[in-house]
């Protein structure tokens, strides 16, 4: 039963049952999908929510596709990087032999046609499930699993933290938990809706997102400019807010392994993290700008551009800027896919790092920049200035000379490049178990 749009907030005699969702991240990572930036905030707020001692304890929760009903997580899952590991997940959470489900994001305004990709998918998904066998020396398949237990009449508030659009029926599901249900919402950006011409076309979130206004009234955003823009599109679309509750992301790289060096280029480098692929990240008019420094600076005092990020067929827009600034030949490197180990390395050992982005929901590179205690020159549009406020430099992402003007100031000035990360050392910032207290905080409220 969906909650009337005019329905009063809802007042529990008793704190509410916090349960985190987490459908969406099994399902992304069963089927093998890359670990994006939105994933691995879920699954740090996860684990550091749980480890919080709130009370009443918080609890994680996920639809199991085989036994069509929440179950709960073992926290423990998240305790090192086995959840990375596709079979290793699939094993702890009783997922063996049982098909990924697969619901489509494509093709919506084409019923026969959508109907006939998500049909081979699932065909697809099925056949790899009846192949499907436990990792070796792995431990018991369903170790993570936990029952859910809700005293009879208990009062639950389930948090839709990551990418709930890939889940059907989510909302519906979770209505089903308990008699006395809130469904609240961490919404990350709204580019689908308010950015469509800077990627491509996702009419699943378009969707969901029209749903969801009908659904729900309690909304999180990871920033004030995100906040702003679901509570104007909330309305827009005859939806109501009750309730708005900014979380912002943290500073910190959250990676305790040894960096992989073999990414750092020999020399200087700036580093920038995007995927060429995405028409936001503003990287084809970086290029161009770098081109432009490599004619004011000389070969030798420019130094190298590394692009991490993962660009897959989108390789080719490197050799079209060399083609369009021969002077870029050796100066611009391509990391493709980088994990941690090799994100940590490029942070660590660059001469600061740059975000031309033209919309963000947040802007974590710029945060983790600064935890390696680098600066930041970046895009001053959308949330981005949110993230470190005055402790980066900032160019309209539009304006090529201004972008070249901020980048090469730096460059040429050690001594201001010093001074602003003097001033980004002696900042504090946020560690993923602040986000976390921050967002229990507000769901216990």
């Amino acid at each position: 039963m969906l909650m009337p749009l005019d329905a009063p907030p809802q007042a529990f005699a008793a704190p509410a049952r916090i349960i985190l969702d987490l459908t969406d991240v099994v399902i992304l990572l069963s089927a093998g999908g890359g670990i994006g930036g939105i994933i691995r905030v879920v699954v740090r707020l996860a684990h550091h929510a749980t480890a919080g001692g709130a009370e009443p304890p918080v609890m994680l929760a996920f639809y199991h596709p085989a036994r069509k009903a929440y179950v709960g997580i073992d926290p423990a899952l998240f305790a090192d990087d086995s959840w990375t590991r596709p079979a290793d997940l699939r094993s702890a959470l009783g997922l063996i032999g049982v098909p990924v489900p697969f619901v489509g994001t494509r093709h919506f305004d084409e019923p026969v046609r959508r109907f006939w990709h998500i049909a081979r998918r699932r065909l697809k998904n099925w056949r790899a499930a009846r192949a499907e066998r436990a990792p070796a020396g792995a431990r018991p398949v369903g170790w993570a699993l936990r029952p859910l237990d809700l005293a009879p009449g208990e009062a639950v508030r389930a948090a839709v933290l990551g990418m709930a659009w890939m889940v059907p029926q989510q909302i519906e599901r979770l209505r089903a938990l308990a008699p006395q249900v809130e469904i609240v919402t961490l919404i990350h950006d709204l580019i689908p809706l308010t950015a469509g011409n800077e990627e491509l076309p996702n009419p699943a979130f378009v969707h969901w997102f029209r749903s969801l206004v009908r659904q729900t009234t309690h909304f999180l955003a990871v920033s004030r400019y995100t906040a702003d823009e679901v509570e104007r599109e909330v309305v827009a679309m005859g939806g109501h807010v009750e309730r708005m509750d900014v979380v912002p992301l943290a500073h910190e790289f959250a990676f305790e392994g040894t960096p992989d060096l073999s990414v750092v280029p020999p020399g200087e480098f700036v580093v920038t993290v995007g995927s060429l692929g995405h028409r936001r990240k503003n990287l084809d008019l970086l290029l161009d700008v770098w081109g432009q420094l490599g004619k004011r600076l000389g070969p030798e005092r420019l130094p190298t551009l590394v692009i991490a990020g993962a660009h897959g067929r989108q390789a080719a827009r490197r050799e079209a800027a060399i083609a369009r600034h021969p002077e870029l030949s050796d100066k611009v490197v391509l990391v493709d896919r980088p994990n941690d180990a090799k994100l940590a390395a490029l942070y660590r050992a660059c001469l600061f790092h740059v975000y031309p982005s033209r919309y963000e929901g947040w802007g974590l590179p710029v945060g983790e920049a600064a935890w390696f205690g680098k600066l930041s020159v970046c895009s001053g549009i959308t949330s981005i200035p949110e993230v470190m406020g005055p402790a980066a430099d900032y160019f309209d992402p539009a304006d090529a000379e201004a972008m070249a003007a901020a980048l090469e100031k730096p460059i040429r000035d050690r001594a201001y490049l010093r001074g602003r990360e003097a001033e980004i050392a002696a900042m504090g910032l946020r560690k993923w178990a602040d986000v976390a207290r921050t967002l229990v905080a507000k769901l216990t409220r």
